[in-house]
């Protein structure tokens, strides 16, 4: 198990604001953005990480839609099958609304130094959410990869 933890101070990052009478539509604020995870190694090619993270809005201002303490978790499980096949599932979630991000993922590695990849992002939550702002627009994707 990996304890991991991480902050960041921001001063005078610009955030949009759904204030008309804002000449630009932006506030500067400063922030401190912290997360902390823990990283667990499971049995079978099996790895699980769950983590909590923050933003913190100094002097917030009134016209912003987050609230102060914006608070959110995420848990990734990643699992391989063999040599050639890996699944993971990422999900992200507010704690402060019914905000949520679900990304499965399966993987291919068909040939020494090729891979193939697809995937999906699913949002969903209130229109000014973090990800309900993308409610209307899940994707499926796929990559073809090659490295040397």
């Amino acid at each position: 198990m990996v304890l991991k933890g991480e902050a960041v101070y921001t001063r005078g990052r610009q955030f949009g604001v759904p204030n008309p009478f804002d000449a630009d539509g932006l506030v500067r604020q400063n922030t401190v953005d912290w997360a902390a995870g823990l990283d667990f190694t499971l049995p079978a090619d099996t790895r699980f990480n769950v983590q909590l993270f923050q933003r913190v809005f100094f002097d917030r201002s009134r016209d912003l839609i987050p609230d102060e303490h914006e608070n959110g978790y995420s848990l990734y499980l990643n699992k391989k099958f063999g040599s050639k096949w890996e699944a993971q599932a990422t999900w992200i979630a507010s704690l402060n609304r019914s905000d949520w991000l679900f990304r499965p993922r399966l993987q291919w590695n068909f040939e020494k130094n090729w891979r193939w990849l697809i995937g999906a992002d699913v949002f969903n939550g209130p229109p000014a959410g973090m990800f309900g702002q993308y409610d209307a627009r899940d994707r499926a994707y796929t990559e073809i990869r090659y490295s040397f």
